[in-house]
């Protein structure tokens, strides 16, 4: 019984020091397990509608034929992170990529990632990667 518990438990952090990951919402290969497919599942979604603002939970719970709550235990439980913040986390990875290549401005690229408004992208990229989204730009420069 104590070891089908600790290996229970080592399951889970692995599950989410995989889909916690700055890289995670890079898709690669189908999965196995079942919470690996149901997080391969939201994560296809979330990259898919990525340039929609109006993306939110609701919608993709609908997508997966869950309710807002189970969608949101579910993802809790296996990234130690709301839906909401694995959105947002994959829409600034996302831009981070675009930003690097160069090509585009800042406010180009909050409204293809699917931020309204680039005052609030900006803010959000502060606070995830610890500078502007300006600032990354110049890094590449």
């Amino acid at each position: 019984m104590i070891s089908r518990v600790r290996n229970l438990l080592e399951n889970r952090k692995r599950l989410k020091s995989l889909f916690g990951g700055a890289d995670a919402d890079i898709i690669t290969q189908k999965p196995t397990d079942a919470d690996a497919k149901f997080m391969y599942q939201f994560r296809k979604l979330v990259q898919q509608r990525m340039g929609d603002s109006e993306l939110n939970v609701e919608v993709i719970a609908a997508e997966m034929g869950l309710s807002r709550v189970q969608l949101y235990r579910k993802v809790k439980a296996l990234t130690d992170a709301s839906p909401v913040e694995m959105i947002r986390m994959s829409r600034l990875n996302r831009a981070k990529i675009l930003l690097s290549k160069g090509d585009r401005n800042v406010s180009e690229v909050a409204y293809e990632v699917g931020f309204s408004s680039p005052s609030y992208f900006s803010k959000c990229y502060k606070d995830q990667f610890g500078h502007l989204p300006a600032e990354e730009m110049k890094n590449e420069e």
